[in-house]
């Protein structure tokens, strides 16, 4: 089965847009917005129903939307973690290991493209 990625970005839009979408064959999920100028975040789950698409003969979707509060605590999250790295000797969260790990993904999808 072929994968295909496409990565669009642009700094010439008319509005401030943020908008993520991955496609599969039984659906697709959608994130937007990241708070502030670009909206609050939600999150679509498309899936294609199967039953409603054999009866009308075109496809027909169930979709799902979480929306997500307008306050963003991704911050005391990260400085939490590190206290309770430091205090208990732990492992930080997105270290360079987890980085590294990002990379060789990348590199494998690319190499087997």
């Amino acid at each position: 089965m072929d994968k295909i990625a496409f990565i669009h970005t642009s700094s010439s839009l008319w509005e401030n847009t943020f908008k993520f979408e991955l496609h599969g064959t039984k659906g697709i999920i959608e994130v937007e917005g990241i708070r502030g100028h670009y909206g609050n975040p939600n999150l679509k789950i498309i899936r294609r129903n199967e039953e409603k698409s054999n009866k009308s003969g075109v496809y027909e979707f169930d979709k799902e939307i979480l929306n997500f509060p307008n306050e963003d605590l991704s911050y005391v999250d990260e400085i939490g973690n590190f206290i309770r790295t430091i205090n208990k000797n732990g492992r930080l969260s997105g270290d360079l290991h987890d980085a590294k790990r990002v990379i060789e993904i990348i590199s494998e999808l690319y190499e087997g493209s």
